[in-house]
């Protein structure tokens, strides 16, 4: 008998979902379209900020948008020329137009590189006026108001940052070369052996988190986008970035990530020579959660009435240099979101490995939570797939793990509630629709494949992890609990996908996860 994971077991409860859904809607009168959805939310009696509707977002990253539009061979053939920039605009704007007029889409979470917007010189397919080429990011604001579907903006900084920024930067490589070299006293960059996002990276210099010169030019860029952005209605959120790699995901490389067990160490030469009188600084990772700290409240002061989401991921993704670790004052998290690595005592096992970098990612969401402003708040998993862990707490039959999505779904949780509720979202690691099929909707990947998955099954394998422990886990094969979450980011090809093979079902399970967020009903009929 060939083994099929988990998979079948859950896309049985698709049809019962739908079916449900809709009993309940008629039976109690859910939200209206006319009525905002957030209001569903219990407040405990908690003032909230404004907050990102929530829902289904389609995600979507500018660049792999346009390369999809380009010709396969590269260089083109010179008989099959690639389109005009005008053409690429028109390109674009179908396709938004297409799934983000899908009825299961509440929004669009659309990212760029910050490098192809502030340019130096034009380079297809951006043609910058005055330095600048706002103008993909133009196209989705024209659409998203012509549809009234709310935009989450992520902005990638650190490796994707400018390249004449980048050349400012004077490098630190000369630090880890031989003695004959000169030690530069100040110096803003470095490059580091890749790791699995180096895909998403424009460069392979990293400007460090710390340099003043780095975070000057990243502050400036997001003011113009804030003069830019501020008054269009349908901008609700955008995810805070500043000390990361190549996403606004809390990662940055580590010996764990790159496999290069010298990385932890280059970090701590780095950092030495960066702060030789800050002790303080030494064989910890209090130096990201400082430029972690700074980096929010520039964000709290600079934007107004939007959501600032926060990305802390899993525990991992920052340098381990000692498993001798302590909560700081303030820290309530790091007990819950960090049991997994607290309670692990194989040193071989990640999870021991993860202990300083998930203690440090707790102080920064602990900041986050409890620093005041004028936005609403979120916390969101960038890399959800079926095989992420289900719970924060060792010992069950469930994969246990530090932070990740049970994370977000703690916060919305806290006892007493934050002075502002914390949203809690997740986003679909890669589509379901493509190769990548195994790798997001095998619960039992890489270790054993789940065969036969359909990609309706994939989905709904990863919808189960999402919403575990909520309201609606048991409609969607998982366990009921007193979670929130608030929104799902789903790859837009997933949702071309759906449109495209209707008997597929993948549209009846977007329309399922849309109903559980937003409360409103489905069309039945379909």
């Amino acid at each position: 008998m060939r083994a099929v994971g988990p998979a079948v077991e859950v896309i049985v409860f698709r049809t019962a979902v739908l079916f449900c859904l809709c009993l309940v809607a008629l039976a109690v009168g859910v939200v209206s379209l006319a009525e905002p959805a957030s209001s569903a939310r219990p407040t405990h009696g908690v003032p909230s900020a404004v907050s990102a509707p929530p829902g289904v977002y389609l995600k979507l990253d500018i660049e792999s948008a346009i390369t999809g539009f380009l010709p396969v061979d590269h260089p083109p053939h010179p008989e099959r020329k690639p389109p005009s920039v005008p053409q690429l605009h028109r390109k674009f704007r179908s396709l938004l137009q297409r799934v983000l007029g899908n009825a299961a889409v509440s929004g669009i979470a659309v990212g760029e590189h910050w490098d192809h917007i502030q340019m130096s010189n034009s380079s297809y397919p951006y043609e910058p006026v005055g330095g600048y080429d706002w103008s993909y990011l133009d196209d989705v604001f024209s659409v998203a108001d012509h549809l009234h579907k709310p935009v989450q903006l992520l902005i990638t900084p650190g490796a994707n940052s400018p390249q004449a920024l980048l050349d400012e930067l004077p490098s630190c490589n000369s630090l880890f070369a031989p003695r004959r070299y000169a030690r530069p006293k100040r110096c803003g960059s470095v490059v580091f052996p890749r790791l699995q996002e180096s895909i998403h990276a424009d460069s392979d210099v990293l400007p460090l988190p710390w340099n003043k010169r780095y975070n000057g030019a990243w502050h400036g860029f997001l003011r113009l986008l804030n003069r830019r952005y501020r008054a269009n209605r349908e901008f609700a959120a955008i995810a805070v970035a500043g000390p990361v790699y190549a996403s606004p995901e809390m990662i940055l490389p580590t010996s764990e990530n790159t496999h290069h067990k010298q990385v932890d160490g280059m970090w701590g030469t780095l950092i030495s020579n960066a702060f030789p009188k800050r002790p303080g600084y030494r064989d910890t990772d209090a130096v990201f959660v400082d430029a972690w700290d700074m980096t929010i409240n520039f964000y709290e002061k600079l934007f107004s009435g939007v959501t600032l989401l926060l990305t802390p991921d899993s525990g991992s993704d920052l340098p381990d240099f000692s498993h001798q670790v302590e909560a700081k004052r303030g820290n309530d998290l790091y007990t819950r979101d960090c049991a997994a690595s607290i309670a692990e005592a194989d040193p071989s096992n990640s999870l021991y490995k993860d202990l300083m970098g998930c203690e440090a990612k707790t102080e920064i969401l602990a900041y986050f939570v409890r620093v005041p402003g004028p936005n609403g708040k979120a916390t969101r998993d960038g890399g959800m797939r079926a095989g992420s862990p289900a719970t924060l707490q060792p010992g069950g039959i469930e994969v246990a793990g530090d932070i990740g999505v049970p994370g977000t779904k703690l916060l919305t949780e806290l006892e007493p509630p934050p002075p502002i509720l914390i949203g809690a979202g997740a986003d679909f690691d890669f589509p379901v629709s493509t190769k990548t099929r195994q790798k997001e909707g095998c619960r039992t990947y890489p270790k054993r494949k789940c065969v036969p998955l359909t990609v309706t099954e994939a989905a709904a394998n990863v919808l189960k992890v999402f919403f575990d422990h909520t309201s609606h886990g048991k409609a969607f094969g998982g366990t009921n609990g007193d979670g929130q979450v608030d929104f799902l980011g789903v790859p837009y090809l997933d949702v071309l996908y759906a449109e495209r093979h209707p008997c597929a079902q993948l549209q009846d399970t977007l329309d399922a996860a849309s109903q559980a967020l937003t409360g409103q009903t489905v069309d039945c009929s379909r």
